[in-house]
């Protein structure tokens, strides 16, 4: 079974970064006998929020956003979900920053 929200739920680190603590520690909560119930795969967190726009799809997608962009609004959450909410999967993004495919 699979679950996909949207990929952007907002553009507030706290909020997001919330939103991303509180998805995987859900998801990911243990059976009374202690087995994972579900993994989380954590996918496109970090400067992805295009699906199709203006002709632009996400293959095909640049994300031209500043280094202090992605420190201060773009990583927050990804990283509360890895290392705080313990993530236990992550997928690859189809997306390229500043012209790099990022995998």
């Amino acid at each position: 079974m699979s679950l996909v929200l949207a990929a952007v739920v907002g553009e507030d680190p706290f909020m997001t970064s919330t939103f991303g603590l509180m998805y995987t520690r859900g998801l990911q909560r243990k059976s009374k006998e202690g087995y994972t119930l579900a993994i989380v795969t954590l996918k496109h967190f970090a400067a992805y929020s295009l699906d199709a726009w203006k002709g632009v799809s996400r293959h095909a997608f640049d994300a031209n956003v500043t280094s202090r962009d992605l420190v201060d609004s773009y990583f927050p959450a990804f990283r509360t979900a890895v290392l705080a909410g313990d993530a236990k999967g992550m997928l690859k993004s189809y997306l390229r920053y500043h012209y790099l495919l990022v995998y």
